[in-house]
């Protein structure tokens, strides 16, 4: 949360807007973020996980080909 500050700050502007616009109380907001925020930041942020594994995942298998067509060029 803490990586990109500006990012943060964004979040909490919106978050107290929405906050503001639909008249929740603290009660609610705190529920709210806690029911629905949360769940949602977890999410992107194990899609962005996944999307980097899958990356990793082609870099690591072009490398092994490369590296078996290196080996058949040695035999």
């Amino acid at each position: 949360m803490l990586d990109n500050p500006y990012a943060y700050l964004a979040r909490y502007i919106a978050y107290s807007r929405a906050i503001q616009e639909q008249g929740m109380s603290v009660k609610e907001a705190i529920a709210h973020k806690r029911n629905v925020c949360v769940p949602n930041a977890k999410a992107e942020k194990m899609a962005g996980l996944k999307a980097d594994l899958e990356t990793v995942q082609q870099k690591l298998k072009q490398s092994k080909m490369a590296l078996e067509a290196v080996k058949q060029k040695r035999v």
